[in-house]
């Protein structure tokens, strides 16, 4: 499972640093972009990054803890999850309602 959780982290951060970095990446996905759509996608992207570092690096404390047999490693990849469910989940499924939101109020 750590490989996979690296490999999400990887896309993740791809695609985060992609959206602050090119304006057009906007365009190109067929999303709406004005002013304050603008500033919601960079904060979305920051968010989307971070949660992408989050994930590699839980996923390299696997890896590492696995192949060392490091046990107090393993517990930290177990809370991780825990602090994914209970906080990562909720917040971005607010981001969503409140992005989706605030595309409807713009038509």
């Amino acid at each position: 499972m750590g490989f996979w959780l690296q490999l999400a982290g990887l896309g993740l951060v791809i695609i985060g640093i992609w959206f602050l970095v090119d304006d057009e990446a906007v365009h190109a996905l067929k999303i709406v972009g004005d002013n304050g759509t603008m500033h919601m996608i960079k904060a979305a992207a920051v968010t989307i990054l971070v949660v992408g570092f989050f994930a590699l690096f839980i996923g390299v404390i696997g890896c590492w803890g696995s192949f060392r047999q490091k046990t107090s490693c393993l517990n930290i990849v177990s809370l991780s999850h825990i602090v994914t469910s209970f906080v990562f989940i909720p917040m971005t499924v607010s981001m969503l309602i409140t992005f989706n939101r605030h595309l409807w109020l713009a038509c």
